[in-house]
């Protein structure tokens, strides 16, 4: 099984993971996965739920039971950001190119890779399992993955969730809280001059791609670089846009159209409760 094949392969599904946009994983992914654990003599089921499917395939018996767990689904991405395509796999030099490549369709990969020796080593119980609602929770998967297991007696022993990178071995749990926060349209009327104002992420050691990896007081997030630009010039927002893509995605750049208020100025129409949400220490 040649690795750089399957991760091409992986790479080229569209597997974005964004469904308040409407977009869901290429259910030809888990098809695909499959068939390849199927090729290797490993059975197989493939859970579905609210539309997203996982595959788990189950080779050996008795005890130990280790389960490989990897998800196939990507964060979504700006087209314009990046080098290559990002839905093709582009090798250059010691380095691979492509949406997932990373995150998580090497892991991927490399589990599918190692199956091979696995399923001839003679005793226990070795269970891989992927899924393709990681990126937005796992309830779909995860979950579903667990409650299958469970229900068929094949509780593990061990878990190695391959979703890393450069082989780290991370032993840790992490909770999860999430939080939606909502802006009342509130319209009002100044004086004043419009403008567009555009402020991109800018970072000095590593890009902050991940929410995780930002550094306050080295990187400049440009949510809060337009807040300041706001506070100071005493602003008012009327539209705001940006490379959002997903809630602990750090988003690129942000475009925002501002009234900044002076009194012989045409009327404008704002939004006060935008405003309010962005700029600190408005009322």
């Amino acid at each position: 099984m040649d690795l750089l094949k399957l991760l091409e392969v992986l790479v080229e599904f569209n597997t974005v993971n964004d469904p308040d946009n409407g977009k869901m994983p290429d259910p030809g992914i888990v098809d695909f996965v499959e068939g390849v654990l199927n090729g290797l003599g490993i059975k197989t089921k493939v859970p579905v739920s609210h539309g997203y499917r996982s595959v788990v395939g189950v080779v050996g018996s008795g005890e130990p039971r280790v389960l490989l767990l990897a998800h196939l689904d990507v964060v979504p991405f700006i087209r314009s950001e990046w080098k290559y395509d990002p839905l093709k796999l582009t090798v250059e030099g010691d380095l691979a190119y492509g949406r997932g490549s990373l995150d998580d369709k090497g892991n991927v990969a490399a589990v599918l890779k190692a199956l091979e020796d696995l399923v001839s080593i003679g005793r226990g119980t070795v269970i891989a399992a992927f899924t393709t609602d990681e990126e937005v929770g796992g309830e779909n998967g995860a979950r579903v993955v667990r409650d299958y297991l469970l229900s068929n007696g094949l509780r593990p022993n061990y878990v190695i969730n391959a979703d890393g990178h450069s082989m780290v071995i991370i032993n840790r749990r992490r909770a999860i809280f999430n939080a939606r926060v909502r802006s009342r349209v509130e319209k009002a009327i100044i004086n004043g001059r419009r403008e567009a104002i555009r402020f991109q992420l800018d970072y000095k050691v590593t890009p902050p791609y991940h929410a995780a990896y930002f550094i306050h007081g080295v990187d400049t997030h440009p949510v809060i670089a337009l807040s300041q630009y706001l506070w100071l010039n005493n602003a008012y927002v009327i539209s705001l846009r940006g490379g959002f893509v997903k809630s602990n995605v750090t988003p690129t750049w942000v475009e925002a159209d501002v009234v900044k208020p002076c009194n012989d100025c045409p009327q404008q129409e704002v939004d006060v409760g935008l405003t309010r949400l962005i700029r600190p220490y408005f009322r």
